[in-house]
């Protein structure tokens, strides 16, 4: 929080053009948030730590408030993109976001996050704050001698046909890319 809010008086929120969101109309005005920085997880195949480092910061609520108030107030934006590597690592601190982003202006919004770190009440929550937007790093991990891969979720047998019915079931829409016709 010692650090002054971005200097986004800089950017011209005029002159950007296209898609700033996969997915989402070229017409809306976005603004990245970073809440947090740092992942512990500690991937080999992951460049975050050698660029936030393993421990978590973790910006306060009030900051974010002023941040977010900012971007709306000052730049017109109805869009936020939460950039966090974990959004929902602290699952309080998650569900105190959202209510931040429920009661402010923003039309929607999306973040990253794991799948082990959502529960269905965070995804109702996060639904009804209007976030519209969710990838998830669904990863196993690799015990061939010699190799780290990723962290193991679940029993390490990813069903991704029953996490997308297990998020529907949640009210989420759900779009599989891998599905073949």
């Amino acid at each position: 929080d010692s650090l002054p809010l971005p200097a986004r008086h800089l950017l011209n929120y005029n002159e950007q053009k296209g898609h700033s969101v996969r997915g989402f109309s070229n017409k809306i005005r976005s603004a990245e948030l970073f809440t947090s920085r740092g992942c512990p997880i500690g991937y080999t195949f992951c460049a975050i730590q050698a660029t936030f480092g393993k421990k978590v910061r973790y910006h306060s609520i009030d900051r974010i408030a002023a941040e977010l108030d900012q971007c709306i107030k000052e730049h017109d934006v109805n869009h936020i993109i939460i950039a966090d590597d974990t959004f929902s690592l602290n699952q309080s601190r998650a569900f105190a976001i959202c209510d931040l982003l429920d009661s402010s202006s923003v039309s929607s919004w999306n973040c990253d996050t794991r799948v082990n770190t959502v529960t269905d009440e965070l995804l109702r929550k996060m639904k009804s704050s209007r976030c519209q937007k969710v990838a998830f790093g669904v990863d196993e991990r690799d015990d061939a001698p010699g190799r780290r891969g990723g962290a193991l979720v679940g029993d390490g047998a990813f069903d991704r046909n029953g996490f997308a019915k297990w998020l529907a079931g949640t009210g989420a829409a759900v779009q599989d890319r891998h599905r073949k016709p």
